[in-house]
C-alpha cells in the first residue's frame, strides 16, 4: 500500500498549482479563439511529427524521476492494472513514461517524441491551445486509461503553426482544419504500442473503453452547429481495422467498460449543475441515459443527484453510480476525489470537518471508504490508512 500512499501525496502536492494554472489558461484560450476567428485566410495544413519511442534503462529512468523535470501530476500517475504509470516532461519536445509495479519497482520506461500535449509545459502555437481546458480532464483529456487499466492513450503535441499575431502579420490563416496531431495507445503492462493514429481538426476529447479508442474532433471550438462534431472510434483488439465515425453535437466526457458518455454541455473547468448523459455503444447506438449527473470519474463512475434532477442549481453529487455494475453509493455531504490505487482507478470518499473561525479555521479530511474499479465498485473500509498523509 506504500505505492498508493505516495501517489495520493503527490497528487495533493500539485493540485492547487494545477488549479492556478488552469484559470490562467482559460483566459488565454478564449483570446485565442477570438483571434482565430478574425483571420480567415487559406493556408497549408500542418504536418504532425511521426511519433517515435526509445527505451530507457532502469538507471536512466531513475535519473529522470530524480531530475528537475515537470511531472504530469494533474492526471498522473495513471492507474493501471499492474502498477502506476508516471509521465515526465523531459524538455526538447519529449515525454518520458516510467512504469512501476505494485511494489514500486521500475518495470519499463520509454521516451516519446513529440511530447504529450499537456498544454502546461512549453509553448504551443496551434488551434488546440483553445481547447486545453477539456484536455486537463482525467476522464477525457490528453492522457486517459481504460477502465480495466490495460491500455493508456496519449494525445501528442500538435505540429507547430504560426500563432494568431504572426498569422496576421504574414497574411496567413490560423484554422482548426489545418491542425494535425497523433494519438498513441500503449499496453500499460509492457509499454507496447497498440495503435498510432493521426487526427485532423481540433481535438475536444478522447476516451478509452476496454477495447476501443474514441476521439472527438470538430471544425470549431465546440461540437454543435458549424463545429460538425465527430467521434472516431478505433479498435484495440484489431489494430489494423479501419476507423468508424459517429457524428455528434455533444461533448465526449468519459467512458465505461463498453460505452461512451456524452454530455450536452462541456463539463471541464468546473461544474455548474446536473445534466443528463447519453450512453453510446462503440458503434454509436444509444444504449441508455443517466440523469442528474454532476461529475464523471475514471473507472466508470458518475456522481449524480439522487432524484436524478437536471438542474443548474445542483452541482454537488449525493450518490455515486458505477455504470458497469449498477452499484450505487450514498455520498451526501461527503468529499469525493479520484485516487490511483495500486491495480486500478479508484474513488476516495472522506468527511470534512472545520474547526475555528476566520483565519484560525482549519479543515480536516477523514477517509470514510474507498471504491475500486477492479471489482463491482462497492465501498471498502479496510486499509484506510493508505490514504492518510504521514
Amino acid at each position: 500500500m506504500r505505492v498508493a500512499d505516495n501517489i495520493l501525496r503527490s497528487s495533493r502536492q500539485h493540485s492547487s498549482h494545477l488549479l492556478r494554472i488552469t484559470g490562467a489558461l482559460m483566459s488565454l484560450s478564449l483570446g485565442m479563439a477570438s483571434l482565430a476567428a478574425c483571420f480567415p485566410i487559406t493556408s497549408t495544413p500542418s504536418t504532425a511529427s511521426t511519433p517515435s519511442a526509445s527505451s530507457l534503462s532502469t538507471g536512466e529512468a531513475k535519473n529522470v524521476e530524480l531530475g528537475e523535470y515537470f511531472s504530469h501530476s494533474g492526471v498522473a500517475p495513471l492507474p493501471t492494472n499492474s502498477g502506476p504509470l508516471s509521465m515526465y516532461d523531459t524538455h526538447n519536445g519529449q515525454t518520458t513514461l516510467v512504469k512501476h509495479n505494485t511494489e514500486g519497482g521500475i518495470v519499463w520506461s520509454t521516451t516519446i517524441t513529440p511530447s504529450v500535449a499537456d498544454m502546461l509545459s512549453g509553448k504551443t502555437t496551434t488551434p488546440q491551445m483553445a481547447a486545453e481546458g477539456q484536455l486537463l480532464e482525467s476522464t477525457s483529456g490528453y492522457a486517459v486509461v481504460s477502465p480495466d487499466g490495460r491500455h493508456a492513450s496519449l494525445l501528442l503535441r500538435p505540429a507547430d503553426m504560426l500563432d494568431p499575431y504572426e498569422a496576421q502579420e504574414e497574411n496567413r490563416d490560423f484554422t482548426v482544419a489545418d491542425q494535425r496531431a497523433y494519438v498513441l495507445v500503449i499496453e500499460t503492462e509492457t509499454g507496447r504500442t497498440v495503435r498510432t493514429e493521426e487526427v485532423k481538426g481540433l481535438i475536444l476529447g478522447q476516451v478509452l473503453t476496454n477495447d476501443t479508442l474514441a476521439v472527438e474532433t470538430s471544425q470549431s471550438y465546440y461540437p454543435g452547429g458549424d463545429g460538425h462534431g465527430t467521434i472516431t472510434t478505433y479498435s484495440l483488439a484489431k489494430p489494423t481495422a479501419k476507423a468508424a465515425t459517429i457524428p455528434t453535437d455533444k461533448w465526449l466526457v468519459g467512458a465505461t467498460q463498453d460505452s461512451l458518455l456524452l454530455a450536452p454541455s462541456n463539463m471541464s473547468q468546473g461544474h455548474f449543475g446536473a445534466q443528463p448523459l447519453a450512453r453510446l455503444s462503440e458503434s454509436g447506438d444509444v444504449v441508455g441515459t443517466v440523469t442528474g449527473v454532476t461529475d464523471v470519474y475514471r473507472g466508470g463512475w458518475v456522481g449524480r443527484v439522487e432524484d436524478g434532477t437536471d438542474s443548474t442549481d445542483q452541482s454537488t453529487p449525493t450518490e455515486l453510480v458505477h455504470l458497469d455494475s449498477g452499484v450505487t453509493t450514498d455520498v451526501a455531504g461527503l468529499k469525493v476525489e479520484e485516487v490511483a490505487l495500486p491495480t486500478a482507478a479508484g474513488i476516495l470518499v472522506s468527511r470534512e470537518t472545520t474547526t475555528g473561525e476566520g483565519q484560525n479555521s482549519k479543515t480536516t479530511s477523514t477517509p470514510q471508504f474507498w471504491l475500486s474499479a477492479a471489482d463491482d465498485g462497492h465501498p471498502h473500509t479496510e486499509n484506510l490508512e493508505q490514504f492518510t498523509s504521514k
